[in-house]
């Protein structure tokens, strides 16, 4: 974790190669993905740690959060998948198939 004004690291957090960024204000947690191993890390922002992991099919390109119904949407790479993930739950509740290529 990195403090944008200062430049200085704040916390080390091994999550790999980190591919999109999302942020649960109200949550205070972060969810970024990891291409290294198609994981989705969710951080607390207070405590600056990791505190879950969620495995998908295939690497992320980008991360979205709905805080009004409090999930993580996670499109595929390359691919033709968004996932649905519950941070509450630490899993994929929905595989929406999208059609073509997206980017």
């Amino acid at each position: 974790i990195l403090d944008l004004k200062s430049g200085k690291i704040l916390s080390p957090i091994e999550v790999g190669e980190a591919q999109g960024v999302a942020v649960d204000r109200e949550g205070a947690r972060y969810f970024l993905g990891n291409d290294d191993d198609h994981s989705r890390a969710i951080v607390d922002s207070k405590k600056l740690a990791q505190t879950g992991v969620v495995k998908t099919d295939g690497a992320v390109d980008a991360i979205a959060f709905d805080a009004k119904n409090k999930m993580i949407y996670a499109a595929e790479d390359s691919g033709t998948h968004v996932w649905v993930i519950d941070p509450s739950k630490l899993k994929v509740v929905a595989n929406v198939t999208i059609p073509g290529n997206p980017k």
